[in-house]
């Protein structure tokens, strides 16, 4: 691993970047947390729902739902502006996760702890 990131870093002049993320403390609490949060996506829940049947419901939350959330939360909170294509995009995604959960029949249930 350590292999993996000073060859990815170093030639890119981000070893300076990384040294001042890892003298800070708050900082790497953060990455840290936030590193144990995706692993506990993914290796708990993700992979469990799919081993379960759970593909659809897991797939339209984490992948679909949950990245228009955010945009829609920068253009509430941050006053973000859309550009057209990315107003067209969001438009587009609205429309597949409709007729996503529409053809599905109606049989997502959301979050895991409601699956049998």
């Amino acid at each position: 691993m350590f292999f993996f990131r000073d060859f990815t870093l170093f030639p890119g002049g981000q070893a300076g970047r990384l040294k001042l993320v890892l003298a800070e403390r708050k900082k790497v609490f953060a990455a840290g947390a936030a590193a144990l949060l995706v692993g506990l996506n993914w290796g708990g829940i993700y992979i469990w729902a799919v081993n379960a049947g759970h593909v659809v419901d897991v797939s339209l939350g984490g992948y679909y739902i949950n990245p228009l959330l955010s945009v829609c939360l920068g253009m509430l909170i941050l006053q973000e502006r859309l550009g057209r294509s990315q107003a067209i995009a969001v438009v587009l995604a609205l429309a597949g996760v409709a007729i996503i959960t529409i053809e599905y029949g109606g049989q997502c249930r959301g979050w895991p702890s409601h699956w049998p």
